[in-house]
């Protein structure tokens, strides 16, 4: 996989997360941008299919503003507000909200499925 210097690249299995960082969000976005293009290069050369409705931008930050788009394979990768990546819900504003949420929700099924043993042991 291409790297590049102001980029990185984090992968498990057929998952990967580009990430790139700066002050200036529009040098980030830049530096993002560069390392796609030279990620698609290197998809064609493997003959790998990105699959782009899998894929979002999210710009980590405490600023309300509106951030550069970025393209792979000439289609806009739409931004979110929180993305999942290897079980974690990461929000934008890196609060942990959404993370928790799931995570206490899955905990709630979990008990109902157990309430049976739970109430027979009390019962």
């Amino acid at each position: 996989m291409p790297e590049t210097q102001h980029s990185l690249t984090a992968t498990y299995a057929e998952d990967a997360a580009i990430l790139a960082s700066h002050q200036n969000h529009i040098t980030a976005s830049t530096n993002l941008q560069h390392h796609l293009n030279q990620f698609e290069t290197w998809l064609k050369q493997w003959r790998i299919k990105a699959n782009e409705n899998k894929s979002t931008h999210v710009t980590f930050s405490l600023k309300r503003e509106t951030y550069p788009a970025v393209i792979l394979n000439g289609q806009h990768i739409p931004q979110e507000e929180t993305a999942k990546y290897l079980g974690l819900h990461l929000d934008r504003r890196l609060t942990w909200q959404k993370h928790i949420f799931t995570k206490r929700k899955q905990l709630g099924l979990k008990l109902r499925r157990m309430y049976w043993i739970i109430a027979f042991e009390n019962g």
